[in-house]
C-alpha cells in the first residue's frame, strides 16, 4: 500500500482514504465501486472553498476539471500501487488540466517514474515553469545533460528554474552567452563589460535574443541598455513573437511602455496570428490589457483562428479581462459569420461564468461559426457538460445543425462524449427525432467506432435502422471506419448487411475506400453482395481499382468477386485503375487474370480512354504492357482519331503514338484520318504536327 509519508502538502484525509487506501490488496477487485465513491467525495470536497483556495483558485474549479484532475490521480496511484512503488508522480503532458496541474504542482512528490522516464518529466517542468519538480526529478536522472532544460526555462521565461538549475550546476554559465543570462536576470551594469552579441536574424536559436529575455522578465533598465548598445528591438523568437508579446504574457506593463517608446511594433503578429493583446488577455492580465489599448493596439485584431482578444480570455475563463475589455469600449454583440463569438470559446473549455456574464452583456448565443456550429456544438464536441446545461437554459438550440449535418447530440458521439450525450437527453433531446435529415448521433459514433458511445446511444433509444439524408444506414458508416467488431455489432442488431443508400452503394463501397481487407472479409461473411453495382454500376471492385488499393482488389477477388465484371458504361475495373494512373492496381489486376484487351460499350480500350485524355505517360505503358496499338472503336477510330480531337495546346500525344507505331493514315468508317479530324476540330497544333510527321 502507498505510504502518506511521501506527500509534503498533505491532500485532504477523505480523499486519500478513498483514493489512496483502497487501492490496495483485495479491495483492488471492488475498485469500481471505491471509485465512484471517491469520486462522489472529491466533487462534495471541492465544493468547500478552504480546499480549492488550498489548491491555488481563486474561484471554484468546474465539476469537469475536478473529474478529470481525480481521474488523473487516480490512475498514477493505481499504477504505483500495482508495481509496488511508494514514490510516484504523474507524467506531465500538454493535455493536462489546469487544476491537475496545480495538484501535480503542490503534491510536489519524490520522482520515482512510471510512463515516463526522469528526464521528460524534468523537461516538462522547466517548459511550465515548476522549478522544484525539475530539480527533483534532476536528481532521478541517471544521465541527462541539465544545459537542455536551461534553455527550456530560458526559452519559456522562467527565471527562477533558470536560476535553481545554475545553483545546483555553475557550469551551465560556461554554456550562455554571458549577455543574453545578464539580460535575463536584469543585470543592467553588467551588459556594458560584455561583448555584444550580434542579434542573429534566424529564429531557431536555442536561447532567444537578450532583448526578449529581459522583456520575460520585465526588465526595463536592461531593454534601455541593450538598445544603446545596438540590439535591434524588432527581433523575434522561434515562434515569432517580439519583446511586447513575452512583456505582455507575463504581464510587465512598464517594459511594454518601454519597448512600444523604442518603435516595438504594437500589432504584431505571431506564428499564431496573434497579437501582444492576444497574448494579455489569455493569461488574464487587466493591466496590460489596458496599457496596451491605450499605446493603440487593435481591440478587433483576430489570429488564424478567428479569435479575437474577448475569445482568448474568454477560452481561458477570465472574466475579469472581460469585464476589462468591455470597458476598454470592446462590443461583445460584435459578430459576423466566419467569426466564432465569445461564447463558443468559453463552452469549448466549459466556463459556465464566462458564459453566464456573457450572456448578461447581450453577447449572440445562438451566433454560428463559419461551419455553422453553435456554441452548444463546441460544449458537445469537448464534453463540457456544465455548459451544455447553461446554453440550453439560455434556450441555445439543441437541434441545430452545422453544414455537415452535426447536431449537438452528433458533436457529443462523434467525440465520444458519454456524459454530454447523457445530459442533452435529459434536458429533452429527442433521440428519435426525425425532423432533421442529416446522419444521426449513431452515424457519427459508428463513423468514429465509439463502441461505449454506440451502446449508450442504443440504451438512450436510439434505433439501428436511422438512415441518414443520403440513405446510409450505421452500417455503412461502421464499415468506413473499418472496425469489424462494430460491424457485426449492427448487423446482429438487425442491420440489413445488403442495404443501399440513394446511391446504391452497399457497406462494401465503403469499406474499399479505405482499403480495409479485415472489414471487406467480415461483410462478405455476414453475406453483403460482393458484385453489388451502384447508380453508376460501380461495383466495390470499380471503387478499389479508382483509389489504386491493391489489398482491397486482390481479397475482392478471392472472395469470389468477378474481376471482369463491367459498369453501365461497360468498362472492367483495369479501365479505372487505368485511368486514374494506378500502375500497381493494374498489375494486381492483370496477376488476377483481368482481362487485358477488354473494350467498352463504344468499343473503346484503355488505349483510346488515354489517347483522349492526351495522357502520353499512360500510353508509354500501355503501349508497353503489349497492348495493339492500331485497335479500333465501333466507329473504326484508332486512339489517334481520339488524340487529335484533344487541345490544341497539348498534342504531346499525338507525337507518343505516331512514334509508338500508331498507323498516321488509318481512317476511320467513313473514311477520315486523324488529319481529318483534327481539322474538323480546329486543332491547329494538331494539324501542325500530324503534317510534319508525313500525315496526306
Amino acid at each position: 500500500m502507498i505510504e502518506l509519508q511521501p506527500f509534503l502538502y498533505p491532500l485532504p484525509d477523505e480523499m486519500i482514504v478513498h483514493v489512496i487506501g483502497h487501492l490496495s490488496g483485495k479491495n483492488l477487485i471492488r475498485l469500481q465501486e471505491v471509485n465512484k465513491r471517491a469520486k462522489a467525495c472529491v466533487e462534495a470536497l471541492f465544493q468547500k472553498e478552504e480546499y480549492w483556495k488550498r489548491f491555488g483558485f481563486k474561484k471554484k474549479p468546474t465539476l469537469t476539471q475536478v473529474n478529470s484532475a481525480f481521474l488523473s490521480l487516480r490512475k498514477a496511484f493505481n499504477l504505483a500501487n500495482q508495481s509496488g512503488l511508494k514514490w510516484t508522480i504523474l507524467e506531465i503532458q500538454t493535455s493536462t488540466t489546469s487544476l491537475s496541474w496545480r495538484i501535480i504542482k503542490r503534491l510536489d512528490l519524490i520522482p520515482q517514474y512510471i510512463g515516463a522516464s526522469p528526464e521528460k518529466v524534468a523537461k516538462s517542468a522547466a517548459a511550465r515553469g515548476a522549478a522544484d519538480l525539475c530539480i527533483q526529478a534532476l536528481r532521478s536522472a541517471t544521465d541527462m545533460n541539465e544545459l537542455s532544460c536551461m534553455h527550456i526555462a530560458m526559452r519559456g521565461g522562467h527565471l527562477d528554474v533558470a536560476q535553481r538549475l545554475v545553483a545546483r550546476q555553475p557550469d551551465l554559465l560556461n554554456e550562455i552567452s554571458g549577455q543574453k543570462w545578464a539580460a535575463f536576470c536584469g543585470k543592467t551594469e553588467e551588459l556594458g563589460e560584455l561583448v555584444r552579441i550580434t542579434d542573429s536574424p534566424g529564429i531557431f536559436s536555442r536561447i532567444p535574443s537578450p532583448i526578449l529575455l529581459a522583456a520575460m522578465n520585465g526588465h526595463t533598465d536592461t531593454i534601455r541598455k541593450l538598445r544603446e548598445l545596438g540590439h535591434s528591438i524588432d527581433v523575434v523568437d522561434h515562434q515569432r513573437r517580439t519583446a511586447l508579446h513575452w512583456a505582455a504574457k507575463e504581464g510587465h506593463t512598464d517594459a511594454m511602455k518601454t519597448l512600444v517608446e523604442l518603435m516595438c511594433p504594437i500589432d504584431a503578429v505571431d506564428r499564431e496570428g496573434q497579437t501582444a493583446l492576444h497574448w494579455a488577455a489569455k493569461n488574464g492580465h487587466t493591466d496590460a490589457m489596458r496599457t496596451l489599448v491605450d499605446l493603440g493596439c487593435d481591440l478587433y485584431a483576430a489570429d488564424r483562428k478567428v479569435r479575437t482578444c474577448l475569445g482568448c480570455a474568454a477560452e481561458n475563463g477570465h472574466t475579469d479581462a472581460i469585464e476589462t475589455l468591455v470597458g476598454l469600449g470592446y462590443d461583445v454583440r460584435e459578430t459576423d459569420h466566419k467569426r466564432p463569438t465569445a461564447v463558443h470559446w468559453a463552452a469549448k473549455n466549459g466556463h459556465t461564468d464566462v458564459i453566464n456574464m456573457l450572456v448578461e452583456l447581450n453577447c449572440p448565443i445562438h451566433a454560428i461559426d463559419y461551419k455553422g456550429r453553435t456554441a452548444l456544438h463546441w460544449a458537445a464536441k469537448n464534453g463540457q457538460t456544465d455548459a451544455i446545461r447553461m446554453l440550453v437554459d439560455n434556450e441555445c438550440d439543441m437541434y441545430a445543425a452545422d453544414h455537415k449535418g452535426r447536431t449537438s447530440l452528433g458533436c457529443a458521439a462523434r467525440n465520444d462524449h458519454t456524459d454530454a450525450i447523457e445530459t442533452l437527453v435529459k434536458l429533452g433531446f429527442d433521440i428519435r427525432e426525425t425532423d432533421h435529415k442529416g446522419p444521426k448521433a449513431l452515424h457519427w459514433a459508428a463513423e468514429k467506432g465509439h463502441k461505449a458511445t454506440i451502446r449508450k446511444l442504443l440504451e438512450l433509444g436510439s434505433s439501428v435502422s436511422e438512415t441518414d439524408n443520403q440513405g446510409s444506414t450505421v452500417l455503412h458508416y461502421g464499415a468506413y471506419n473499418l472496425d469489424t467488431d462494430v460491424i457485426r455489432l449492427f448487423v446482429e442488431l438487425g442491420v440489413n448487411v445488403e442495404a443501399v443508400n440513394h446511391k446504391s452503394e452497399t457497406a462494401l463501397h465503403w469499406a474499399v475506400h479505405e482499403n480495409s481487407t479485415e472489414a471487406i472479409k467480415t461483410l462478405m461473411q455476414l453475406g453483403c453482395p460482393v458484385d453489388k453495382k451502384d447508380r453508376d454500376g460501380q461495383t466495390a471492385l470499380h471503387e478499389a481499382a479508382t483509389r489504386g488499393h491493391t489489398d482491397a482488389i486482390t481479397e475482392l477477388v478471392e472472395q469470389g468477386c468477378d474481376v471482369n465484371i463491367t459498369n453501365r458504361q461497360g468498362r472492367t475495373a483495369l479501365f479505372n485503375a487505368a485511368t486514374s494512373g494506378h500502375m500497381n492496381a493494374i498489375t494486381t489486376l492483370l496477376e488476377l487474370e483481368c482481362n487485358f484487351d477488354a473494350t467498352d460499350k463504344r468499343g473503346w480500350t484503355v488505349l483510346h480512354h488515354a489517347a483522349r485524355m492526351l495522357d502520353s505517360e499512360l500510353i508509354k505503358q500501355w503501349v508497353g504492357l503489349g497492348c495493339y496499338i492500331d485497335a479500333t472503336n465501333h466507329k473504326g477510330q484508332t486512339a489517334l482519331h481520339l488524340a487529335a480531337m484533344g487541345r490544341s495546346s497539348d498534342a504531346d500525344a499525338i507525337s507518343e503514338l505516331v512514334c509508338l507505331g500508331c498507323d498516321i493514315n488509318a481512317m476511320d468508317h467513313e473514311g477520315h484520318t486523324a488529319l481529318h479530324v483534327a481539322t474538323a476540330c480546329k486543332n491547329t497544333e494538331a494539324i501542325r504536327i500530324l503534317k510534319a510527321l508525313g500525315a496526306d
